[in-house]
């Protein structure tokens, strides 16, 4: 449904394109850095606790990755119904 979103603004949304590919790719990238270097199983849950302690990683995401992105696919939703 983006595309077709973004359509009516023309080529300046091919930029915004570039830019949310190249951020996915860097943190592909960073990803399969962090898994060659420890290779724990738990993804992104394993790392930050790794990184930062139990308590962080349990609550960090939580508490700032959830609401957040969950917030994101609600407005998108709100804003197109």
């Amino acid at each position: 449904m983006l595309p077709a979103t973004l359509g009516i603004y023309g080529g300046i949304s091919l930029v915004g394109w570039v830019i949310s590919g190249s951020g996915a790719i860097c943190l592909a990238l960073v990803f399969s850095w962090l898994s060659k270097l420890k290779p724990f199983p738990g993804g992104p849950y394993a790392y930050s606790r790794e990184g930062m302690g139990d308590f962080a990683a349990f609550w960090l995401p939580g508490v700032i990755g959830f609401p957040f992105g969950a917030n994101a696919a609600i407005a998108v939703a709100f804003v197109s119904y």
